[in-house]
């Protein structure tokens, strides 16, 4: 009976030293953790300054391009009026977009 009883005990006693040690390992992990995120905490915040810029320019960029869609309609609108009232035909408007344009390249071949 002593026998089985200190049997018992060894393996409880086993056990205990078991649960220490592996309390030990986990405490010096956590605390490498917790260090590592404390020297991580500038950059984190740098990251976050740097994600809410990014997003305020997503925004901005996002309002500009609406605002130049209705300028851009608007010259559309009063350009196709004068165009209207010239009598202009589709064939003479592309006659004188790539007359334009022309005109662009070869100035730009002349500045060369």
């Amino acid at each position: 009976m002593t026998s089985d009883m200190d049997l018992v005990e060894v393996a409880i006693l086993a056990l205990l030293l078991g649960g220490i040690a592996y309390g030990f390992v986990l405490s010096r992990r956590l605390e490498k953790l917790s260090r590592a995120l404390v020297e991580f905490g500038p950059a984190l915040a740098a990251f976050s300054a740097a994600v809410d810029r990014s997003e305020q320019s997503v925004n901005d960029m996002r309002e500009e391009s609406v605002r130049l869609k209705s300028v851009a309609a608007n010259a559309n609108r009063s350009v196709g009026a004068e165009k209207s009232a010239k009598g202009a035909t589709p064939n003479e408007d592309r006659e004188i977009l790539i007359n334009s344009l022309l005109e662009i390249v070869r100035g730009r071949r002349r500045e060369c």
